[in-house]
């Protein structure tokens, strides 16, 4: 899909949209994303967000990409600790309930104080 920005501006912008295990695409295709959406099962999600976020990182980090963003839903439960992520924003109605978590990738980690 190719779209302008606005109607007004010479900005454009693609995208690809990619249902799959992310996890088999592939460093190259990781580093261009700038955005990811995941949903893992929530069986999974105790190993399959970590090792996300380590290999977007390093993809990511291998390109100085500093725009990178994740979108990731998890139980509402469960917490997000990795100082190469930043939380933007914490979506969900309650700790039994489905929550998503929009991270902004930190290509410099956050010292924490």
């Amino acid at each position: 899909m190719k779209k302008s920005v606005t109607a007004q501006s010479s900005a454009s912008f693609v995208s690809q949209v990619l249902a799959c295990d992310v996890f088999s695409l592939g460093s190259p295709l990781a580093e261009e994303a700038n955005l990811v959406f995941a949903d893992a099962p929530y069986a999974d999600v105790p190993s399959a967000v970590p090792r996300l976020l380590d290999w977007l990182g390093a993809a990511w980090q291998r390109t100085a990409q500093s725009a990178g963003f994740a979108v990731i839903e998890v139980p509402g439960s469960y917490s997000i600790a990795n100082h190469n992520w930043k939380i933007v924003s914490q979506l969900g109605k309650g700790r039994h309930q489905p929550t998503v978590f929009i991270l902004k990738f930190l290509c410099e980690p956050e010292i924490q104080s």
